[in-house]
């Protein structure tokens, strides 16, 4: 089979394959797994929903009606921007089915934004305000680049696997008052520790199959960080190098000096993350009686 960019027969295919946009399911357990185009883009998002409608009346009603005309007409881009990236229908579309179409991808913003101003006012939030009502959610991850760490992998002879593992971490880390989230459904791990910060570790699990009740565990140790942090250590490493080419002896060595450091830097940061989860998913094991092959 050949993976083309589609599943069940859409042939719209799929731009970008970037975190997030297959829903596998907690796990990968997600029965009828799809492909979701959840490309956006920043600037159509902006140009679109009910803050341009109120614009377009506001400089409407203050006399200048072609402003309010140039504000309603890049709404209306937007919306024949969103309607172009839609998957095509299995059939024709005449004319007054595109209008039709046009129009409710213009309205469809306007629609979640008055609804989420209808929401907002019920429950009293505000910018930066408390909310009056029983909702408590914690705030999203940030998003974050991976790198792999390794692989470590476990074997049981009476039928255990991943979910077994996974349910000794958890609770490992629970009793240990380790943050941590599990997949969703969204995600490229299985678990992940201390979400909310820069460099978290994670690791991805799959278990294999073998005669006679055997099955091979593979755990992918990962190291997540977040995009500041590679701008940052970029910037840095440039300054360094610049200070390095400074026609000085001093600073050539200062500058070659703290080059040496931030490359070292994130190389032993990575090694005791992952000697970090190795120890988790080893103490782990041990509970759900997973061991470690002989040839390891």
């Amino acid at each position: 089979a050949q993976w083309r960019g589609c599943i069940y027969g859409d042939w719209f295919a799929s731009a970008s394959l970037r975190e997030g946009t297959i829903h596998h399911g907690a796990q990968g357990n997600g029965l009828f797994q799809g492909v979701y185009m959840a490309e956006r883009n920043p600037f159509v998002e902006w140009l679109s929903g009910l803050v341009w409608v109120i614009a377009a009346l506001v400089v409407a009603i203050a006399g200048a009606w072609w402003a309010g005309l140039g504000v309603a007409t890049l709404s209306m881009i937007a919306a024949r921007w969103k309607q172009s990236r839609l998957p095509l229908p299995p059939f024709p579309l005449s004319r007054r089915d595109r209008l039709l179409q046009w129009f409710l991808c213009w309205l469809q913003p306007l629609v979640r934004d008055w609804t989420r101003v209808q929401g907002a006012i019920r429950i009293g939030a505000r910018p930066r305000g408390r909310v009056n009502g029983p909702i408590e959610a914690a705030p999203e991850p940030p998003a974050k680049f991976t790198i792999p760490l390794g692989t470590m992998t476990l074997w049981s002879e009476d039928g255990r696997g991943r979910d077994d593992l996974l349910n000794a971490l958890a609770e490992r880390l629970q009793s240990r008052g380790t943050w941590f989230r599990a997949d969703d459904g969204w995600r490229r791990f299985d678990l992940e520790l201390d979400p909310h910060r820069d460099l978290s570790p994670a690791l991805l699990t799959v278990t294999e199959y073998h005669r006679d009740g055997g099955r091979l565990t593979r755990v992918r140790l990962l190291w997540r960080f977040t995009p500041k942090i590679a701008v940052a250590l970029g910037v840095l490493m440039m300054l360094c190098v610049a200070v390095a080419l400074l026609p000085f002896p001093l600073q050539h060595w200062i500058g070659s000096a703290a080059a040496a450091g931030l490359l070292l830097t994130p190389g032993i940061a990575a090694w005791r993350a992952g000697a970090r989860l190795r120890g988790h998913v080893r103490q782990a094991a041990l509970v759900a009686r997973l061991e470690t092959p002989q040839r390891e």
